[in-house]
């Protein structure tokens, strides 16, 4: 099976209004994020993505050290936790391949 192929990753996808209900509470992200540049994620779009400050965009900060990240390439959003204590790692948690409209 191909890297890029979403079956690959094995990640629980979800319909973006399961996916809605499982990261509400969230807030706009106000942590420092740029301890995770270059740590390697497993992306809802099945691909393998490097977090990068200026490239990736988190959408949404949770309890639990959970990140909901944009994937840079297709409409997919995907929920990682941020794991052990340098070197920090992120773990994809699940994801769904919609996106989610913001309202003004």
């Amino acid at each position: 099976m191909p890297a890029d192929d979403p079956r690959h990753h094995r990640i629980a996808l979800f319909a973006l209004d399961e996916f809605v209900r499982r990261t509400g509470g969230g807030h706009y992200p106000r942590r420092n994020v740029s301890t995770f540049n270059d740590l390697a994620y497993d992306c809802a779009c099945g691909r393998t993505h490097r977090f990068a400050v200026q490239t990736t965009q988190v959408l949404l900060e949770l309890a639990d050290d959970r990140l909901v990240l944009q994937c840079p390439d297709t409409a997919a959003m995907t929920c990682v936790e941020v794991t052990g204590r340098m070197p920090l790692r992120l773990v994809t948690a699940f994801g769904t391949l919609r996106k989610a409209v913001r309202r003004a």
